[in-house]
Parts: structure tokens; C-alpha cells; sequence
């Protein structure tokens, strides 16, 4: 969500919808500072096919429906999630799919910059 203000920048018509799962707080910070954010959205393989670019975490159901879709995307598997940074690594590799980054060594500029 930091790198949303400085890609806005580059992209005036940005828009972008955060969806949160059932255990993240969908409204973390002042509305006025951040895009529009969602929980779960029903049917959300069709937001994924519409997307310009996708910001996942990087588990293999949203990144394969990303793969299908053949969307742009963007994975930061969980730091020692063995089946995030192994299996669904593989998958994606294979495919030629999404960029993996990892959470810990990115910051806003780096994705807003890589993914104009």
C-alpha cells in the first residue's frame, strides 16, 4: 500500500483495491491516505483477470488463477512459509509467471519503479 501514492505519480488513472482476508483489518490506516480496500471479494478471479498488476502473497490458489488469467504479478511469499517459497516458486518459475520479491528487502520505490 506505501508504493500506491509514489506509482499514482507515475500512473494518474491508478486505481487499486486492497482485498484483505478473513484475519486483516481491511481499515488499518486514515482512508484518505490509501486506495480502497475489500475483504474477501466474491468471485475474485475476476478482479484477478481484469488487473493490470497483482500484489500477492504468494499462495498457489490466487497466483495460479493469476497464471491462467495470464495477469501481471507480483508475489512476496511468507518469509519461512516452506510451500510458498518451494513448491508454488517452482510452479510459477515453470510458467514463467509473476516476479517473487521478498517482503523484507523491497521497499515502495522498488515496486512502484519495477512494475510502471
Amino acid at each position: 500500500m506505501a508504493a500506491y501514492p509514489l506509482a499514482k505519480k507515475a500512473v494518474p488513472e491508478l486505481r487499486m483495491i486492497v482485498v484483505t482476508g478473513p484475519r486483516i483489518d481491511p481499515a488499518p490506516s486514515p482512508r484518505a491516505s490509501r486506495p480502497r480496500t475489500a475483504r474477501l471479494r466474491p468471485r475474485l478471479y475476476e478482479h484477478l483477470c481484469a488487473c493490470d498488476l497483482a500484489i500477492v502473497q504468494g499462495g498457489l490458489t490466487t497466483t495460479m488463477e493469476l497464471t491462467a488469467a495470464s495477469a501481471r504479478s507480483c508475489t512476496f511469499p511468507l518469509g519461512h512459509h516452506f510451500e510458498q517459497n518451494f513448491h508454488v516458486r517452482h510452479r510459477l518459475a515453470r510458467y514463467g509467471a509473476g516476479t517473487c520479491m521478498d517482503y523484507l528487502a523491497t521497499d515502495p520505490d522498488l515496486i512502484a519503479a519495477r512494475h510502471r
